[in-house]
């Protein structure tokens, strides 16, 4: 599961954490439990923060989330080929064309990544290694478009 998606998931815990915690602070009628009741939700709480700084980082753009997700996971064919899109919108189609290999590599029906690297091999000019991957690609799949184009 994507770590973006964890963040919508913690919001529910982080409701019951809080009613928990005034719970057990109306439960403790003696001032050192409610002390403690607090200290113990405000720990949890300066952790997820923490954890919360530390993901922001990476999230600053495009291309570092999807180097990220291919950090946690190298077989994330479907991270390979956007992040070879992101570098490929950033004018570096050698770095591109590796992950695109790679996506289709792990993933040989993903048509588009082999078709995404056919399109960063003739940005580098090499235009007939490139014609030799659409023709594959169209043989696979006669009306895939992108390979018409």
């Amino acid at each position: 599961m994507a770590d973006r998606y964890t963040y919508l998931a913690s919001v529910g815990g982080i409701i019951l954490l809080t009613a928990g915690a005034l719970s057990v602070t109306s439960f403790y009628k003696q001032l050192y439990h409610r002390i403690f009741a607090v200290s113990i939700v405000v720990v949890i709480l300066l952790f997820y923060t923490h954890r919360t700084h530390k993901q922001i980082k990476i999230w600053t753009d495009t291309s570092s989330l999807w180097a990220q997700a291919i950090q946690v996971d190298d077989n994330n064919f479907y991270a390979h080929r956007f992040y070879g899109l992101t570098l490929l919108s950033d004018k570096k189609p050698a770095e591109a064309s590796d992950h695109f290999k790679k996506a289709f590599v792990l993933n040989p029906g993903y048509l588009e990544a082999k078709e995404n690297y056919a399109f960063s091999l003739a940005q580098m000019g090499h235009d007939i290694e490139a014609e030799r991957l659409y023709h594959s690609i169209l043989s696979e799949k006669p009306f895939f478009i992108e390979a018409h184009i």
